[in-house]
């Protein structure tokens, strides 16, 4: 989407527009992980201060709840589950997500389909207290049985005793030689922008690496209209690109939660 606005109230209007509530779509075949995600941009062509000043605004408030929400608990499955209990069908990114601008004179612009993956260095007594709490939050519910419950427990002690013996194992080796990940690959692709502008000191510099590259899943905020634009294409569900450091090399140790031991790393 693109569209180019000539004050501040139809700014808002649009920004508003920009959400579905789960209320809407709890009844139908839809993935909020999908329709709460709108990449495009506006074209802002004045009124810059007061866009920026109620932006940042915006923004901060945003902060503050995303704050609020992760005071609530340590634990993010109980975090969600109290935060759902007063607001029903909230979708908390959609609430605490950053309005982004970009102020520079952008040459191109375009946007691409990634598969977000998580790469995070990891302790095992940090995986096994883990484990440790998924045993004691498994409950009977309408999607487990009380035997679905009894197996998950046993399947995760299973897991923590398996888990304890690699770590005494570890506890007698340099902990640098011995490291650990916890890789995740998202099931929903994310929508990166890709931008290239001008030099702010020589605007004929159109060698230079001035670039920008980040998630965009709300419009942006330009205050200029894009050189060259290419806009998003239909996602088509292919090979995955390698994601890290293509010298490193990784055990599995845990495939059900991703968590591999590095065997070697490039140095």
């Amino acid at each position: 989407m693109t569209h180019s606005v000539p004050d501040v109230d139809t700014l808002v209007d649009i920004y508003r527009q920009q959400r579905v509530d789960k209320v809407h779509v709890r009844d139908e075949h839809y993935s909020t992980k999908i329709t709460r995600k709108y990449p495009g941009f506006v074209v802002v062509r004045n009124n810059h201060d007061q866009v920026m000043s109620l932006v940042g605004e915006i923004n901060r408030l945003r902060d503050k709840f995303a704050d609020a929400v992760k005071a609530i608990t340590h634990y993010q499955d109980s975090r969600s589950e109290i935060l759902h209990q007063v607001y029903p069908w909230l979708v908390t990114l959609q609430v605490s997500r950053n309005i982004r601008i970009v102020t520079e004179q952008i040459r191109s612009l375009g946007f691409t389909w990634q598969i977000p993956v998580i790469h995070k260095f990891t302790r095992l007594e940090t995986v096994i207290d883990r484990l440790r709490r998924e045993i004691t939050e498994l409950q009977p519910d309408i999607s487990l049985t009380k035997q679905d419950v009894e197996r998950l427990k046993q399947e995760r002690t299973e897991e923590i005793m398996m888990l304890s013996l690699l770590n005494d194992e570890v506890s007698h080796d340099d902990e640098n030689l011995r490291k650990f990940r916890l890789i995740r690959e998202s099931n929903f692709p994310a929508v990166n922008v890709n931008i290239r502008y001008t030099s702010p000191e020589d605007p004929d510099d159109v060698h230079g690496p001035y670039k920008l590259n980040f998630r965009a899943p709300l419009p942006l905020i330009l205050f200029s209209e894009p050189g060259r634009f290419n806009p998003l294409k239909n996602y088509v569900k292919g090979e995955r690109q390698k994601r890290g450091d293509f010298n490193e090399k990784y055990r599995s140790v845990l495939p059900r939660i991703g968590l591999v031991e590095v065997i070697r790393e490039s140095k």
